[in-house]
């Protein structure tokens, strides 16, 4: 049984307002967050894809692209 795949990280609504600068870096960060989460999952289930398909290398490039998001996400949290 296959996983859903989460879906694309949507970019930030347009406001009637000018939002603040703070709002404006509060909105950047969140949505880089959000690929970051997207990026993280993606890569995992094409990482795990490669492996069974015993595709060695490919599995661990996709890895390190994971690797790279969680630690980026985490980066990010706590810059909010």
């Amino acid at each position: 049984m296959q996983r859903p795949v989460a879906s694309r990280p949507q970019g930030a609504s347009a406001s009637l307002r000018k939002p603040s600068t703070k709002n404006k870096a509060r909105t950047a960060i969140q949505q880089q967050t959000a690929v970051s989460d997207y990026i993280t999952e993606i890569s995992a289930e094409l990482a795990r894809m490669a492996g069974e398909a015993k595709l060695p290398m490919l599995a661990y490039f996709l890895n390190l692209a994971r690797v790279e998001a969680e630690m980026t996400t985490k980066r990010l949290d706590h810059a909010e």
